[in-house]
């Protein structure tokens, strides 16, 4: 059985073309890319807390110690190692 006439026409009109399609594509991904690159900075900013975070809890274990770990510099600065120093 055949389709109707306005049924055919109706069926040729709803084909579409590979140029129709890839024009489509291209269109769907224009719209995703903003969104990417929004998912993308807020991906980064996340890490970027993080690793502050991180800063802060290890720059943390140091409270409490810091006239240890001033005269282990002064130690450290009063050292006269000269050896040390020059290249072999």
């Amino acid at each position: 059985m055949r389709p109707a006439p306005d049924e055919a026409a109706q069926e040729q009109q709803a084909r579409r073309t590979v140029a129709s399609l890839l024009s489509a594509r291209e269109v769907r991904a224009e719209e995703k890319r903003p969104l990417a690159a929004e998912k993308e900075a807020k991906k980064e900013a996340r890490r970027a807390a993080e690793r502050a975070a991180a800063r802060v809890a290890h720059l943390g274990t140091f409270t409490g110690s810091e006239e240890k770990l001033w005269q282990q510099v002064e130690e450290a600065i009063a050292a006269e190692r000269p050896k040390e120093y020059d290249p072999p």
